[in-house]
Formats: structure tokens, sequence, C-alpha cells
């Protein structure tokens, strides 16, 4: 059992999905930062690649810390 009361394969499946969330969210604003930086907001552009980029590395922590 996990500290959270759910059995350890349930635990880690809700982590999984969540890191996968976190990844599609990182690609989705890495989108969006390209359609802003061709529209003239780069301003926009730069806010949404870098929170792109804090998303994957929590994305990345997520499956080392799942291990």
């Amino acid at each position: 059992m996990t500290g959270s009361g759910m059995p350890p394969e349930r635990h880690e499946d809700d982590w999984t999905r969540f890191a996968a969330a976190v990844d599609g969210s990182a690609t989705a604003l890495t989108v969006a930062a390209e359609v802003a930086h061709e529209v003239g907001a780069v301003l926009l552009a730069t806010f949404a690649r870098r929170t792109a980029l804090v998303l994957r590395i929590l994305g990345m922590w997520m499956r080392t810390r799942r291990r």
C-alpha cells in the first residue's frame, strides 16, 4: 500500500496519467507559443514557451520519481 491508501498499481496508474496530462499541456503550450510568435505576440509566446518548459521538466521529474 502507498501512503495514499490506494494499492500501489492504482497509485502508479494515476501518476502516469497525470504525467501524460502534464506532457500534453506542455505540447499544447508549445504550439500556442509558435502561433503567438507568428502573429507578433512576442510576450505571450515567451510566456507560453517558458511555461511549457516548466511543465516538461515537471513531467520528467514525475517520471523519475515514480520509479
